[in-house]
């Protein structure tokens, strides 16, 4: 299925600003003490997604057009309802950090097609242990963040 440029990009930044917007809201009420405190870097990435959606959007409207393929359906729906099992395992069980490991080597597993099953197992356990222990060094140690 084709459509156009423009479009498939306004559509996408208007999620990514109402994600912005959403966070702004939702970090309001968290505590700050001279500027900076839970909710400083919420803020400041909620913002950066607002920016850089409405510089896309300009730059978008302003360049050329023309059409590109939307990835399949079934990729679409798995990518969403991995996104509701990550929020659900977090939040029922606490474990933010397996919960992490664990969605992000199911979606490199799965929506890597072009390599060999054996390959693709590894590259998924791979990236996900950096990424998973990337977040936790920096946010778990590093800021001594909780989730």
């Amino acid at each position: 299925m084709k459509v156009s440029y423009k479009l498939a990009t306004v559509l996408a930044n208007i999620l990514f600003a109402a994600a912005g917007i959403f966070v702004l809201r939702m970090t309001g009420d968290f505590p700050e003490t001279f500027g900076i405190g839970p909710a400083y870097f919420p803020k400041v990435l909620s913002m950066l997604l607002i920016g850089f959606a409405l510089y896309s959007t300009v730059v978008a409207l302003l360049g050329e057009g023309g059409d590109i393929a939307l990835p399949r359906p079934g990729n679409i729906l798995f990518v969403i309802l991995s996104g509701v099992l990550f929020i659900f395992l977090w939040l029922r069980f606490q474990l933010f950090y397996v919960s992490s490991f664990c969605v992000v080597v199911m979606m490199l597993l799965f929506l890597n097609p072009e390599k060999s099953i054996p390959k693709r197992i590894f590259a998924a356990l791979a990236a996900g242990a950096v990424i998973t222990l990337f977040v936790f060094l920096v946010f778990g140690r590093i800021l001594n963040f909780r989730f």
